[in-house]
């Protein structure tokens, strides 16, 4: 996983629009733009910022799989605690409904189109 996709995929995590998390930052939206499109690789100093205003280290930004990604949603992050109470069967089905459920992008397509 790329650095832009990190942090792409982090902002997402966090429910946040590319102008929130530039204004956490401390950066310009433009400048976050390329960055997450990979049209130049960001300084030290702005990956500092952007970690900052996605609330992780740099190192975690550098090191971060897509597998980690999913444990760094706040829905995840909600159900965590409550995955220890439930036998393996109520896990599989949590697991299977999760798998199931539209993802964000398609969910917004689907709230779009209702309007």
């Amino acid at each position: 996983m790329s650095i832009a996709d990190a942090i792409r995929e982090l902002r997402r995590s966090r429910m946040l629009t590319a102008s929130e998390l530039a204004k956490r930052s401390r950066i310009s939206r433009g400048h976050l733009h390329h960055v997450e499109n990979k049209s130049f690789m960001p300084s030290l100093r702005t990956l500092e910022k952007i970690s900052a205003g996605l609330d992780v280290g740099v190192q975690r930004l550098l090191t971060l799989n897509s597998s980690e990604v999913v444990l760094e949603d706040s829905f995840i992050q909600e159900v965590r605690p409550f995955l220890p109470c439930l036998n393996a069967r109520q896990r599989e089905f949590v697991l299977r409904t999760l798998q199931a459920a539209p993802k964000k992008s398609e969910a917004a397509q689907v709230v779009v189109r209702g309007k």
